[in-house]
This record gives structure tokens, C-alpha cells and sequence, in this order.
């Protein structure tokens, strides 16, 4: 199996993240012109012909010192050259070398890494002509592209995989269990992934809104593989002021899509508002496992567990059904602790009751609460079956569909959690009007 790993570095909107979509024939990354979109290292597995690398998108590198943020995407940027065995070096033809441009590839040859020096925004033949100015940056023969016109892009990925080792099967397999990091800008997110993964991982600042994009790594934890997807902070629809902000909210609903278990974030010191109940309303609605994780455990004076989750039940009932983690990002207290629970829950998502189990609990549980219908009548006109799962869902048959409402829908889902091992896991209940 390769672990190869290729970076896409240069400055601030050269067409770095627009490299990568294109490159993994996606949309992963953040487009837009504002600069500095990207300030989290962004990962991406590719596969073709055998071959397999990881990619990483990268912040623009300023080299600036006067702000915290910049320092931390330059630290960023620095740990993903690290890390790379194969460097691109993107800049920008319709604005020539500019001095920044000749201060990287001064720090890329410090790293002492292959660079394959790209020139971007080639987009006819005139600007072709330009090319050849970027010899002086003495990175070798500088290749026109064009990721706007799709030119070039081909032959550079054949590039690539010149380096890149032939291997047998992916790092990301149905094994690995995937889990969304969400919650409000600013409860902790980034923080809370760089505590489980022991290093600033992505970039943690004061300052909302810092991951744009959704952040993938994986993570094995006694032989048990993690994917953890950090994501944009969720703002209600009125909240959303631009792109960046739509795009990071997008982003983050695909990312608890393609996710089989959320951490919910709430900061403990705000306690649940109404932008909470929406996200955790989202996970639910997606079906996908859910557990609270009330953060930022360190900020309060003897905290009191019993007394914040009688607190959370009274406001939100519904959360009886879903594992409460009460926890330090910075302290660390409880952060593991998660990974086991997301791991129990997720188990309970992929739990198929047996037919017999199935029938037996609709006689014994159900059939008397059914008052509009005779018991014997009950028996012979209603049946149940479990048709699917991630989330558990039943698929009821009826004669007259009128004799189950609503009441009893949630009733039966209520008997089904008692009576099984259906906790953390949403469960949907499909009525069939068979007459």
C-alpha cells in the first residue's frame, strides 16, 4: 500500500484549490477569490491505474509574521512540505514572478524535495509566451496550465504518477468508521480533533469561521481505523453574509452525509441554542449517529454532569436517545472517550432485529395498544419488517393505515429503543397503506 503524498503549494490565489478539484475530479476545496480561503492542510486519496497517492491542498503562503493566522497557515503549509514526497509549486502567468514567488521556491529548496514547477492561468497562446520567465526561479522547466480551459492538467497528473510506487489497495476501506466533527462556529472543533490526534492538526484561532473546508484524517486507534472529518461551523441560511460562508455550509451538510457518526459540539458555558438544535436536527434528519459532546468543560467551576444533562433532557427530550459526553478540548478530559462511543453507537445503527424477534414484539408489545383494532384483527392486518439499515428502518404494512397515527408511530419507535440496542441511532418507521 503507497502512503505517497504530493502538496500544492504557492501563494495566495494562484489557483492552488482549483488545481486540486480538478486533479481529484471534485469539488472538495473552497473556490473563490478571495484570497486566502484555504488555511487548513485539505487531503484527498487518488487512485488511478494502479497507483495511488495521497494529495494535499495548502494555504497561501504569505510569509508573514505580523498575524497570528498567517503564522499558523505558514505553519501549516511548512508541516504539509514536510510531509510530501512531491511538491507543486503553483504561480500565476498573468502576474509574471513576483518577489514572494522567489522567496518560496528559496524555502522549497531548503526541504530539499522534488518540486514540479506549475504555471497557471496559461489560457491562450499569447500568455505562453510568458512561460519561460519562470526558469529564473531555478525549479527546473516550468509547465504551462490551464485550470480554467482544463489544459495541461492530464499531463500533469501523468507526471505524477511517474513517482508514485504501484499499490494493491486503498488506505480508506468500509472498515474505516467515519466520523463528522460539527457544531456552531467557534465550540471547539478544530481544537477538539487536534486533541484526539495529539498535534495542531488544523489551524485553531479565536477567530470564527477558521475552517472553511472539511478537513479529512485518519485515525487508528487500538487496531480500529477513524476517519475524522473537521468541518465549517453551521449558521442558520439568514446568517450567511458571503461564498465563503455558504460554500463552508454546503461543505459541512455533505460531510455529515457521507459521515456514520456526528459529534454534536455545544460549549457548555452558552449552553444549547437554537443554531445546536438545528445541526443536531440535521444529523438526525440524515439519519446518522449522534452524540452530544458538551465542550470546553475547563472554562466553568466544578462542573456537574448530572445536573447539565437533566438540563439538556428537560429542553430537549428526544436527546434521552442519544449518548451526552461532557468534555476539555484542552485538558483533554473525555476526548477519547468519544471514539469508544461513537464506535457502540455505530454498532447499534448496523443491528438487524430477526423476524422472529420482529413478530414477537408486535404481539407482545404492540398489538394491545392498538385500540381501534381487535386483537385477532390485529394480528392477521399488520405486519413489520426491517428492511434496511444506517439508520434502522421498519417498514410497517397495514390494512387501513389510519389505525396507526402518529402517537403510536412514535410509541412503537419508544418500545423498539427499550427493547433492542438501538441507542445514539436515529430510527425511521415507513407505514405502508395496503388497501
Amino acid at each position: 500500500m503507497s502512503d505517497f503524498s504530493v502538496a500544492i503549494v504557492g501563494r495566495p490565489n494562484v489557483g492552488k484549490s482549483f488545481l486540486f478539484n480538478s486533479l481529484i475530479g471534485r469539488r472538495k476545496a473552497i473556490v473563490d477569490e478571495t484570497p486566502g480561503v484555504t488555511r487548513d492542510r485539505l487531503f484527498a486519496r487518488f487512485k488511478h491505474k494502479k497507483k495511488e497517492f495521497t494529495l494535499i491542498d495548502t494555504g497561501g503562503i504569505t510569509l508573514s509574521k505580523n498575524d497570528t493566522l498567517s503564522r499558523k497557515i505558514l505553519q501549516q503549509t511548512n508541516q504539509a512540505i514536510k510531509e510530501a514526497d512531491l511538491l507543486i509549486f503553483v504561480c500565476d502567468v498573468k502576474e509574471g514572478v513576483l518577489p514572494l514567488d522567489i522567496e518560496i521556491s528559496n524555502l522549497l529548496r531548503e526541504f530539499q524535495k522534488e518540486v514540479i514547477l506549475v504555471v497557471n492561468k496559461v489560457d491562450n497562446e499569447k500568455l505562453r509566451n510568458y512561460v519561460d520567465e519562470f526558469y529564473q526561479l531555478g525549479l527546473g522547466e516550468p509547465r504551462p496550465l490551464s485550470v480554467t480551459c482544463k489544459l495541461g492538467i492530464k499531463e500533469l497528473l501523468d507526471e505524477i504518477l511517474e513517482h508514485v510506487q504501484l499499490s494493491e489497495e486503498l488506505v480508506l476501506s468500509e472498515n474505516v468508521l467515519k466520523i463528522a466533527i460539527v457544531g456552531r462556529p467557534n465550540v471547539g472543533k478544530s481544537s477538539f480533533l487536534n486533541c484526539l490526534l495529539g498535534e495542531e492538526r488544523v489551524i485553531v484561532s479565536e477567530t470564527p469561521y477558521t475552517t472553511r473546508d472539511a478537513i479529512d484524517t485518519l485515525l487508528v486507534k487500538d487496531k480500529v481505523k477513524f476517519l475524522l472529518i473537521d468541518t465549517a461551523g453551521i449558521v442558520h441560511k439568514r446568517k450567511i453574509k458571503d461564498r465563503i460562508t455558504f460554500y463552508g455550509r454546503v461543505r459541512t451538510i455533505e460531510s455529515i452525509r457521507r459521515s456514520d457518526v456526528c459529534l454534536a459540539l455545544i460549549d457548555v458555558r452558552e449552553g444549547i441554542v437554537k443554531d445546536d438544535i438545528r445541526i443536531i436536527n440535521t444529523v438526525i434528519e440524515e439519519g446518522k449517529c449522534c452524540i452530544i459532546v458538551v465542550n470546553k468543560l475547563d472554562l466553568i467551576e466544578k462542573p456537574n454532569f448530572a445536573e447539565y444533562e437533566s438540563y439538556l433532557l428537560k429542553n430537549l427530550p428526544f436527546l434521552k436517545n442519544y449518548p451526552i459526553v461532557l468534555t476539555s478540548a484542552i485538558s483533554g478530559f473525555n476526548v477519547l472517550e468519544t471514539l469508544n462511543v461513537a464506535k457502540s453507537i455505530f454498532e447499534n445503527s448496523v443491528y438487524r432485529v430477526p423476524q422472529e424477534q420482529l413478530d414477537d414484539f408486535l404481539k407482545n408489545r404492540i398489538f394491545d395498544k392498538i385500540s381501534s383494532y381487535p386483537m385477532d384483527l390485529a394480528r392477521k392486518n399488520i405486519k413489520m419488517f426491517q428492511n434496511s439499515i444506517k439508520p434502522p428502518t421498519f417498514y410497517i404494512k397495514a390494512k387501513k393505515k389510519d389505525i396507526l397515527k402518529k402517537e403510536m408511530l412514535r410509541y412503537i419507535e419508544n418500545k423498539l429503543r427499550e427493547n433492542f440496542p438501538f441507542f445514539g441511532t436515529p430510527i425511521r418507521i415507513l407505514l405502508n397503506d395496503s388497501s
